[in-house]
């Protein structure tokens, strides 16, 4: 045993501990040992002080931060898919210009958009674009079967939608944008509030209903 390892300080610390403890255990004889809190009063409102990383103000929402990012290093990759590479100046346009065009055919704060893309920049820049436009993402995979596609269309009670080309026989009720020409007129976008939706995801439904 090292009897340096610790000073004089250290034991009448661990001391007090196991002190706290044994008291905490008669108090409450039933109680579980995960209930007994090995620091002190004085330690446990040091180390609550140290965590208190509330400002008091909301966090950004994501398209903000991407923003802020793409301001900051708009010629640094963003992503790498299927053989494209696009700068996060690049992205930010493309979503910029699928969110003027969603805007002007009535997105905006927990309005659903359903996005069912292949994986690639597209669908990344369409979900980026939806936010910017502050409305709420529903995504829908595009290899779902008609039953599944058509159930949720009903479910998310959808008006606007960005899918590949070859499921806009699906998409019944739903107006299309191409994410390739979308574009639309520069307008102030009310940003989004922490409570309005940002996505609706449904579950598999492999037990019942999604």
């Amino acid at each position: 045993r090292d009897v340096e390892a610790l000073d004089d300080a250290d034991v009448i610390r661990l001391l007090a501990r196991w002190t706290s403890v044994l008291r905490a255990a008669a108090a409450s004889p039933d109680a579980p040992i995960s209930r007994l809190a090995p620091l002190l009063p004085e330690e446990a409102a040091r180390l609550a002080a140290l965590n208190d990383t509330d400002t008091g103000d909301d966090p950004p929402p994501l398209h903000r931060i991407f923003e802020a990012t793409a301001a900051r290093t708009p010629d640094a990759p963003a992503l790498e898919a299927g053989g494209t590479r696009l700068t996060y100046a690049e992205l930010d346009a493309t979503a910029e210009r699928i969110a003027r065009a969603l805007v002007a055919q009535g997105a905006g704060p927990d309005v659903p958009v359903v996005l069912s893309l292949d994986r690639g920049p597209l669908l990344y820049a369409a979900m980026l674009g939806v936010l910017k436009a502050g409305a709420c993402v529903v995504p829908l995979d595009p290899e779902n079967p008609p039953a599944r596609h058509a159930a949720v269309l009903e479910w998310a009670q959808a008006t606007l939608g960005i899918v590949e080309p070859r499921l806009a026989e699906r998409m019944q009720g739903l107006r299309l944008l191409d994410p390739l020409t979308a574009d639309g007129p520069p307008v102030q976008r009310p940003l989004p509030l922490p409570d309005n939706l940002a996505a609706i995801i449904f579950t598999s439904g492999s037990t019942g209903v999604p």
